[in-house]
Parts: C-alpha cells; sequence; structure tokens
C-alpha cells in the first residue's frame, strides 16, 4: 500500500484531473484485487455522473452512467452519507442492478466518498471479487481519494491554463475543476430559470428546483423573503410549516435582524446553532426555533446591482449547510 501511495505521489503535478482519477481508481483496484471500477462525480441537477472506470464492460458502465443522488446504487448512498460503503454480493453493473439481484457469491462493491474540502462530491466504487475489505483496505481508499483532491486543487485547464484551486480560482484564470463544473452547470440553469421567471413563484420554484437538490441532502427548508416599507414580506416557501410562514410574513425588520444584515451587506449571514441564534437575534429565536432546522444560511438576492431580497436555508444540522464556494453560486 505505501508503495503505491509513494507511486502516486511521484505523479506530476501538472496531470489532467480525468487522468489524476483513472490512475487513483486503477491503483484502488489493484490493491483490493478487484475486477474493476467507477469513479462518479456530483453533476446538476442531483446527479452523479460517471467520470472514469476500470475492467467495466460497456454495457455496465451505460447502465451506471448517470445515477441519482436519492437512488439505491452504492455510490450514490456514499454521497449521501458521507461515509465508505459495503454491499457485499452486490456487483456494479446492468442486468444485476436492474433486476436486484445478488451478485456472484464473494463479490462486492466497496466505495469510498470523494470529497472537496471534507464535503462528498462524488464515489470512487471497487468491485471486489473477496470478502469483506479490511481495515487497512478502507484506509488505502480513502488515502487514494485524498491524493486525487489534493492533486485535483492543481490540476490544469484543458486549454493549458491551471486552477488555483477547488472553488478557488484567482481572478485571471478560470476554475475548471470538476468541482466548479457542477457549479458552473447549476449557476447558469438557476439564472435561465431566474429570467423566465414573472410570478413571486416563479422565483421561489426556480430557487427550489435549482437551489435546494444542490446545496445536499441536509436542506430543512427553504423561504424567500422581500423587504417592503420597514416590513419582511415572504414570497413564497419549501418546507416551512403554514403557520410559521404567516407568522414572518409581514413582520417588522428589526435593528438585529439576519434579513436586514444580508440586506445591507450584500453578504450572506450565517447562523450555526439555535444557541447562536438567541445570542444574535434574541427577539425572532421563537420564529426559528418553530422551523424545526438547527442551522439557517440568509443569502442576499442581488439584481442590477440591488439586493431586493434575501434566500433563508434551513438546516437539521450545521455541517449539512453551505460550504464557502457555493455560496458564489
Amino acid at each position: 500500500m505505501k508503495a503505491r501511495l509513494a507511486l502516486l505521489e511521484s505523479v506530476e503535478r501538472d496531470t489532467e484531473w480525468t487522468e489524476i482519477l483513472r490512475l487513483a481508481l486503477s491503483h484502488a483496484v489493484a490493491e483490493l484485487g478487484g475486477l474493476g471500477g467507477a469513479v462518479h462525480l456530483r453533476r446538476f441537477p442531483s446527479t452523479l455522473q460517471l467520470v472514469a472506470t476500470s475492467g467495466l464492460s460497456p454495457a455496465d458502465a451505460r447502465a451506471w452512467e448517470t445515477l441519482g443522488e436519492g437512488g439505491e446504487q452504492a455510490p450514490a448512498e456514499a454521497v449521501r452519507q458521507g461515509c465508505r460503503v459495503w454491499k457485499p454480493r452486490r456487483r456494479f453493473g446492468h442486468a444485476t442492478a436492474a433486476a436486484g439481484r445478488d451478485g456472484p457469491p464473494g463479490s462486492g462493491l466497496a466505495v469510498v466518498p470523494v470529497l472537496n474540502k471534507d464535503r462528498p462530491v462524488g464515489a470512487l466504487t471497487v468491485v471486489t471479487t473477496g470478502a469483506r475489505p479490511t481495515p487497512e483496505h478502507w484506509d488505502f481508499l480513502r488515502a487514494v481519494c485524498a491524493w486525487a483532491q489534493e492533486r485535483i486543487t492543481a490540476a490544469p485547464r484543458t486549454g493549458g491554463r491551471r486552477d488555483s484551486g477547488l472553488g478557488g480560482a484567482s481572478p485571471d484564470v478560470p476554475d475548471a475543476s470538476p468541482w466548479a463544473e457542477e457549479r458552473a452547470s447549476r449557476t447558469t440553469a438557476l439564472t435561465a430559470a431566474l429570467a423566465k421567471a414573472y410570478t413571486c413563484q416563479d422565483v421561489v420554484d426556480a430557487l427550489a428546483h435549482n437551489v435546494l437538490p444542490a446545496v445536499a441532502g441536509g436542506s430543512h427548508f427553504l423561504l424567500v423573503h422581500v423587504v417592503e416599507d420597514g416590513r419582511v414580506r415572504a414570497l413564497g416557501s419549501r418546507g416551512v410549516p403554514g403557520d410559521v410562514l404567516h407568522q414572518v410574513d409581514g413582520r417588522p425588520l428589526l435593528e438585529r435582524d439576519p434579513v436586514r444584515e444580508a440586506v445591507v451587506s450584500g453578504e450572506p449571514v450565517f447562523v450555526r446553532s439555535m444557541r447562536e441564534y438567541r445570542t444574535r437575534y434574541p427577539e425572532l429565536i421563537h420564529f426559528a426555533e418553530a422551523t424545526g432546522a438547527e442551522a439557517v444560511v440568509h443569502l442576499p438576492l442581488t439584481a442590477t446591482g440591488h439586493t431586493f431580497g434575501v434566500c433563508v436555508l434551513g438546516y437539521e444540522r450545521w455541517d449539512a449547510a453551505l460550504t464557502g464556494e457555493e455560496t458564489t453560486s
């Protein structure tokens, strides 16, 4: 295992990200003595796209080319849970996946999430031939994925220009990492949807369709506010109880108010727990607690340089909330 990791460390740092993933997968399959394997990455909207394979038949690859994050397949489960997944006597591919049958005796799927700054953005799957992977095997798979993440940070563009990092490119260098492609895709889709919006409900529907699926499975609710005549008006929501929506619609804009902060600063306002919420906004804590969320993010909505409202996202736990790079979308 150490020899393989040392060999990977010797790979040139200007290697393209597609080749990085291919190398990581081939060594993972070899170390576990597997039959083959695959790498999936998240793509908009809420799907996993097959980006690298090893030892798989064309039919198997086509069957799992695109997976829904909410699906029962092992890669989707690993991304949702953010942890390793072992599926004994299950095979990767078309016939068995479609029929729900077991694979050959002793076979199985060993899957680890591919991470971007500790957030699952994909999955690496090895089709095994033997028993459950050992702890050393799992450690190796995690190490290979960590190596891939670190190298993708420095992956070059196809045209030769380099990324400055995952989700953080320098002003004159476009971010071409696979994570950036996902963000660009969903941002484009959201922009197009908002351009077609004619009513308040159209705006809410566009945000719910394009934002909620993209910001992880821990999202608890979405609420869109605008500020009119010193009051907070609710344009619409998804997942907010009706009685809570009635209470917050038309409430006065307070001096200590996350909506005010987001509108005035034009920057996201993060509240990581109800305890923090109570300290920062004591007059509004009863509204926040009534939603059932534990963490809340307020994202300013801006058009033609003017912040006209706030998109509020509630989460059941803080570690499911937006990462720094996602707020740029």
